[in-house]
C-alpha cells in the first residue's frame, strides 16, 4: 500500500471532507445521544414533520455513499477559470 501523491493535501479532497463530517457526526451522536435527542426536539415542528423519524438510521449509510460519490466524480481543475 502506498500513499497518494501529495497526501499532505488530502484534506482538500471532497471525499476526505465528507468522511470527516460523517466521523464527527457519528462520534458526537454515539458520545452524547441525549444531546442529539435534545437537538432533535428543539427543532420547530415544521422541520420535524418534513424529516421522517427513522432518518437517523440512514445518516451513516448516506454519508458513506456520499464519500464514494465525492471520490469518483471528476472535479474542476483550479486553472479551468470556471
Amino acid at each position: 500500500m502506498k500513499l497518494i501523491p501529495n497526501w499532505r493535501h488530502a484534506w482538500r479532497l471532497a471525499s476526505v471532507r465528507v468522511a470527516a463530517i460523517g466521523a464527527v457526526a457519528t462520534t458526537a451522536a454515539a458520545a452524547a445521544p441525549d444531546t442529539a435527542l435534545q437537538v432533535w426536539q428543539s427543532l420547530p415542528d415544521a422541520v420535524r414533520d418534513v424529516v421522517p423519524s427513522p432518518v437517523s438510521r440512514w445518516v451513516t449509510p448516506v454519508l458513506f455513499v456520499a464519500t464514494l460519490v465525492a471520490r469518483i466524480l471528476k472535479k474542476r481543475e483550479a486553472t479551468d477559470g470556471e
